[in-house]
């Protein structure tokens, strides 16, 4: 969180200092982005869940309109991780297991915007198609499970990369606001990053089970700037 509120700080800080050295509004706009999720899930189910990480990506826009606002088309090619705690049952009864998950990919999304001229201030909704490379997934349980004579505790973690599959093709949508800081321009934004396809659904339940309805989905913030 520090790491993201110190690279927004510096953006504001960047478009002062350089306000009067940028050339005037032209078609193609070269950026730098950084964020983290809020929430989000590794496989398919019906919450989401507090969730840390970090984003970091280039920020490549074409504007249509000879101006900082109409539509305009964004490749955004980065690095993500994901991380979250998911429990079931309940602590210091006689089932409890706790699973930490780690998720990490690069990310290659094309998204169209469309920002209102509303002057120093613009807001603006973008959406589009998200292609990701997953390079590693991780998961490790720790727990106990009581039966009737005894209670066995729950311990292990392992790399699941290899054997779950990999969710490739997804779609991004999300609302934000552009703010002028001098002429740099400082995007903010809240966005969804979800599966394209729905996943299968494992019949397996066992708890070392590998998760075959990966659908990673999370809502990130992420704050820029662009020259």
């Amino acid at each position: 969180m520090k790491t993201f509120y110190s690279f927004l700080c510096l953006a504001i800080l960047t478009g002062h200092v350089h306000g009067q050295g940028v050339k005037p509004d032209r078609p193609w706009r070269f950026g730098v982005l950084a964020g983290l999720p809020v929430a989000g899930k590794i496989y398919d189910n019906s919450k989401m869940q507090s969730a840390s990480g970090l984003l970091v990506a280039a920020d490549l826009g074409y504007y249509f309109e000879d101006r900082k606002s109409g539509p305009s088309l964004h490749f955004q090619p980065g690095f993500t991780t994901f991380k979250k705690t998911e429990t079931d049952g309940r602590k210091n009864g006689p089932y409890y297991v706790e699973s930490k998950w780690k998720w990490e990919a690069i990310h290659l999304p094309l998204s169209f915007r469309y920002t209102l001229p509303t002057g120093a201030v613009r807001p603006f909704v973008e959406f589009g198609f998200n292609f990701r490379f997953r390079t590693a997934l991780f998961v490790r349980r720790s727990g106990t499970i009581c039966g009737i004579i005894s209670c066995n505790g729950v311990s292990g973690g392992e790399s699941i990369q290899n054997v779950a599959n990999k969710d490739k093709v997804g779609i991004l949508a999300g609302v934000g606001v552009e703010v002028d800081a001098g002429k740099i321009t400082i995007p903010l934004s809240v966005r969804l990053v979800d599966t394209f396809l729905k996943p299968k659904v494992s019949d397996d339940l066992g708890l070392t089970r590998v998760p075959s309805n990966l659908r990673t989905k999370f809502i990130q913030v992420t704050a820029g700037f662009s020259l």
